[in-house]
């Protein structure tokens, strides 16, 4: 029997794998993202944004490959339009997955360079604030942060990514807060220059000029293993998609968000995730893959989104 005479194609995307079954999840999410702006909208531009959420990701076209080292065959996507709308949930998930990715790949020269640093994951919060607070919270964060980093309690560190993180409390506040992988040198250890985390508390509470003591956190990432975790905690999505709800709170923190940047980085750091800014539909297509060599098979399947089943079944010929 042939190898193309071995494929099985399934009528539903998610019987391939859990991999695949992530779209199912996401591409739900984004309707119901898609169904709020459309309920609440406020002028002719939600309104547009609700038809492009909606659309995203709606035919999803992928390449059959033959692995050598398994012998199996496996099915790898090659073709994918995007809204890349902020609010969109599937191309926060998208996002994320090249984040984590392009951070793996351009960390590895870095070491080289720097094989002693070392790396610090820090968290600084505040406390919840109301919907209508968020922006100008978020402002003095981000000038707070910036201040810090021209501190002597950055003297020790290389470099640093800082990622925005906002989740929603019982009574619909906010809670803003920021994780920020520090990259430090082996001086950061020693005495007189170790940072405990009072200290990152009394430095932060300081720059932001709060009455109250934040709650800070700060953790030694101790081999690689550890550093791959964190940096999934690191690009984290900015709204945890259950925070999604069938109200309007997520569409008003989303247009309070409009043009304030999620994440930052300097030093060392600083362009090891590259043009953020400038991602098209070929960035978030051969994200989170094996580099392993795959012997394509010239052999495609196609898979639309069914939204009254919410399943990507497969496309007819």
């Amino acid at each position: 029997m042939s190898i193309l005479a071995e494929l099985k194609e399934y009528v539903n995307l998610r019987s391939y794998g859990q991999k695949e079954a992530r779209w199912d999840y996401h591409k739900a999410i984004a309707d119901e993202v898609s169904r709020l702006y459309s309920e609440y909208a406020d002028s002719p531009k939600d309104l547009k944004k609700s038809a492009r959420i909606k659309d995203c990701a709606g035919y999803l076209n992928f390449g059959w490959y033959n692995n050598p080292d398994t012998g199996h065959n496996e099915i790898h996507l090659i073709e994918l339009h995007c809204c890349k709308t902020r609010s969109c949930v599937l191309c926060q998930w998208r996002r994320s997955l090249l984040y984590k990715a392009r951070f793996s790949m351009n960390i590895i020269d870095i070491l080289d360079k720097y094989p002693n640093a070392k790396f610090i994951f820090l968290t600084l919060t505040v406390k919840n604030c109301d919907l209508t607070e968020i922006r100008s919270t978020l402002s003095k964060m981000s000038t707070a942060f910036n201040r810090m980093t021209k501190a002597d309690c950055f003297r020790d560190v290389l470099g640093y990514i800082r990622n925005m993180e906002i989740t929603r409390g019982d009574d619909n506040s906010v809670h803003p807060h920021y994780h920020v992988l520090l990259m430090v040198t082996e001086t950061y250890f020693k005495s007189g220059h170790y940072i405990t985390k009072d200290c990152w508390s009394a430095y932060w509470k300081n720059f932001l000029k709060l009455d109250y003591d934040p709650v800070c956190d700060v953790r030694l990432v101790r081999d690689k293993t550890k550093r791959l975790d964190i940096v999934k905690e690191l690009f984290k999505y900015t709204i945890k998609e259950t925070d999604i709800k069938k109200d309007s709170w997520y569409k008003i923190l989303m247009d309070s968000l409009h043009h304030i940047r999620a994440i930052s980085s300097g030093g060392v750091l600083k362009n090891i995730i590259k043009d953020i800014d400038k991602i098209q539909d070929e960035d978030l297509l051969h994200i989170n893959e094996d580099s392993k060599p795959l012997v394509p098979l010239n052999k495609t399947i196609a898979y639309e989104w069914n939204r009254p089943v919410k399943r990507y079944r497969k496309a007819k010929d």
